[in-house]
């Protein structure tokens, strides 16, 4: 799709657009030209659009040098062209035909075509004056007009088969210039050009060259991500992996080795009651207040707490009690699973951007 001042056309043949290669754009006369392939014997159709102008505006379709009428637009809107009007209902598609051995017979002193081998859209800014009588329908204009184009090349011509096609108004817009024309000024608001030639010449010229696109093989496997580039890859943590199987121990080995239960370490409970760092030191009402409360639930903690029991003691003069068994149980565990997800806290994968 060509694209210049606001509009853009492109040519359609067999339901796809075909493609331009060689771009350029010509600011000093407004004019966007290419290259395209053509193939013998497809049909195609003009197309162009106007990208909210504002401005009333007249298109006109030259092929080889011959001019067929194209359409209005109003400010907006696409409009297109398939063929040369042959009566009130009927039209004569555009089709790409290949030159035969005897076309190029013409005399050498004819004048020589500039425009063959191209396909030019025109726009024109205009003023809707008056409305006035329809064009006469035309002859079908002549495309024998070869220039030194060589048999086997591609040109355009009239299709045999006519088609159906809107049935044509009375009347038409009788138009002036939007925009004043200066001295050697083109009467063209924008214009496409489009050269067309066979796609064999083209990339015998180096205008289309043909990109390999690397297709990997049926059984390519791609490569396995690790463990943090996974993460890395979505915004929302990765799932869990499945635990390992358990596998349950022999009944003999379970009847004579009995489970044992997580004890803390001297160090800790020292560090949580430095009053036990010493328990030769404590006096003697200190010995017996534990020794009764000790003996006295045991048996009910043990089943709760696999801890033990911590004591604090608040003053000489008053007793020492026990701690709640199952507050001390909590706030060590909680101690040390906060340290555990410390360790174990991946950064935040919300603001990477991650390229797979």
């Amino acid at each position: 799709m060509l694209t210049h001042r606001g509009f853009s056309a492109w040519i359609v043949s067999e339901g796809c657009t075909i493609p331009e290669y060689l771009v350029a754009v010509d600011e000093a006369t407004h004019r966007v030209s290419c290259w395209i392939p053509a193939t013998v014997g497809e049909s195609f159709s003009i197309f162009w659009q106007d990208h909210n102008g504002g401005v009333d505006t007249s298109a006109f379709i030259t092929l080889d040098g011959v001019t067929v009428p194209g359409r209005f637009l109003f400010g907006d809107g696409m409009a297109s062209r398939s063929g040369v009007r042959v009566s009130k209902t009927t039209e004569r598609p555009f089709v790409f035909a290949s030159i035969l051995e005897d076309a190029n017979s013409s005399s050498s002193s004819a004048p020589v075509n500039k425009e063959i081998g191209m396909i030019t859209l025109k726009i024109k800014r205009v003023k809707r004056v008056t409305i006035r009588p329809a064009n006469t329908i035309q002859e079908l204009p002549s495309t024998t007009a070869l220039g030194k184009r060589k048999a086997g090349d591609v040109r355009i011509e009239f299709g045999a088969d006519e088609q159906p096609l809107e049935e044509q108004a009375s009347t038409t817009w009788g138009t002036v210039p939007y925009d004043e024309i200066g001295p050697g000024q083109s009467s063209s608001y924008v214009s496409f050009l489009f050269r067309y030639r066979t796609r064999e010449f083209l990339e015998a010229q180096g205008i289309i060259t043909e990109s390999v696109r690397k297709t990997l093989p049926t059984n390519h496997r791609q490569p396995q991500l690790t463990e943090v580039q996974q993460r890395r890859s979505f915004t929302n943590p990765p799932p869990a992996k499945p635990a390992a199987e358990f596998t349950p121990e022999p009944e003999s080995e379970r009847t004579t080795s009995p489970v044992k239960k997580p004890r803390l370490g001297n160090g800790a409970s020292r560090s949580l009651h430095p009053s036990l760092n010493n328990p030769r030191s404590q006096p003697t009402e200190l010995r017996r207040a534990t020794s009764s409360s000790t003996s006295s639930s045991s048996t009910s903690v043990a089943a709760h707490n696999p801890y033990g029991i911590f004591y604090y003691q608040r003053s000489l003069s008053s007793p020492t009690q026990p701690l709640n068994s199952h507050e001390s149980s909590a706030n060590v565990l909680s101690n040390l699973n906060n340290s555990e997800a410390d360790h174990a806290t991946e950064p935040s994968t919300d603001s990477e951007t991650c390229t797979p």
